[in-house]
């Protein structure tokens, strides 16, 4: 499947025109959420993107200066996602997890941009999830328990020596290798 998307530009006597092909950020955003087999996690991921700071990072280019296909932010974490996600034998559940934690994960470097002054980045970042998990403990417990493990924010008694280091490690070994990668293209 390719999701990149080429721009073709052209300076006129009116002015210049740019025309972009291939899925817009926010199609790719509809993709993302449609890749996931737990309702109540599609919501909380869908709840996710439609914050303002959210939709700004996933909506900007991420490509090399003077590269001919634009790689937008949703590309790279949709990429991550998928080789978190299939990485390890895990459960469908597990799956989805991992999938939707590497997502809201891999936004939080991007956030660091949009601090005010004062404002530490774990902070903003639980405040752009927190609802969301809060929402999703009501819809679906166990779902919710494996997305904070995922995203190392779960409660004391859910957190164990084994399962929770793996989980965490499958997010972040994913979001290294995609911006490995990325850094190539």
């Amino acid at each position: 499947m390719n999701t990149n998307t080429a721009t073709l530009a052209r300076s006129t006597s009116t002015g210049y025109v740019e025309v972009t092909v291939g899925p817009t950020p926010h199609e790719l955003m509809r993709k993302a959420v449609g890749a996931v087999s737990s309702a109540p996690l599609r919501a909380f991921l869908d709840d996710f993107f439609n914050q303002d700071e959210i939709d700004a990072i996933l909506s900007s280019d991420n490509s090399r200066p003077g590269a001919p296909l634009r790689r937008y932010t949703i590309q790279i974490l949709r990429s991550a996602a998928e080789t978190a996600a299939h990485a390890e034998a895990y459960g469908p559940a597990e799956r989805d997890a991992l999938y939707v934690a590497t997502i809201v994960e891999g936004c939080r470097p991007y956030l660091k941009s949009t601090l005010e002054p004062g404002a530490t980045l774990d902070d903003v970042f639980y405040t752009l999830v927190h609802e969301g998990l809060r929402r999703l403990d009501r819809r679906d417990e166990r779902m919710a328990s494996l997305v904070r493990m995922c995203l190392d924010l779960g409660l004391p008694d859910e957190v164990d020596d084994f399962y929770v280091p793996r989980l965490r490690q499958g997010v972040l070994r994913a979001l290294k290798r995609a911006h490995t990668v990325t850094s190539y293209l």
